[in-house]
């Protein structure tokens, strides 16, 4: 890892790991309750209204639709991160799951081992995809909770 949080043992890996995933959400899930209710309450009349006859006309809503699509997708970029830290890194599970997920938050608690001037780009190029892909997607799916 970077800086001074740097994990020693499984089980402070399995406990950042579970941090990022469930502080996270929390995080997310009291702000947007907190930015909703102030919606609510400035615009309550032209939100519901909007909302009923959209149901009447026979439109469905998509945003359970697109959730599942941006859970399905972060969910296997997280499958690609730990493959990729079990098999390129030679990492334990917990190791390689703290590191995709320090990844997509952009915590970083977790790197791997890339030296400069080498000739393997596919280290180099694994984690530039995986954070290309997965920071977007936990954005996306941390917003649309």
């Amino acid at each position: 890892g970077f800086g001074a949080i740097t994990p020693k043992t499984q089980g402070i890996e399995v406990l950042l790991t579970l941090h990022i995933i469930f502080g996270a959400f929390f995080v997310a899930f009291i702000l947007s309750a907190l930015v909703t209710r102030g919606i609510e309450r400035m615009n309550s009349n032209r939100y519901s209204t909007n909302n009923i006859t959209n149901k009447l006309l026979g439109q469905r809503d998509l945003g359970l639709t697109h959730l599942f699509v941006g859970f399905a997708l972060l969910f296997l970029v997280i499958i690609g991160g730990v493959v990729y830290g079990m098999k390129q890194e030679k990492w334990s599970f917990c190791k390689s799951l703290l590191f995709i997920l320090s990844t997509c938050q952009t915590s970083g608690l977790e790197a791997p081992a890339i030296k400069a001037r080498t000739d393997d780009f596919f280290n180099p190029l694994c984690v530039m995809c995986l954070v290309i892909v997965g920071v977007p997607l936990w954005a996306y799916v941390v917003g649309k909770l």
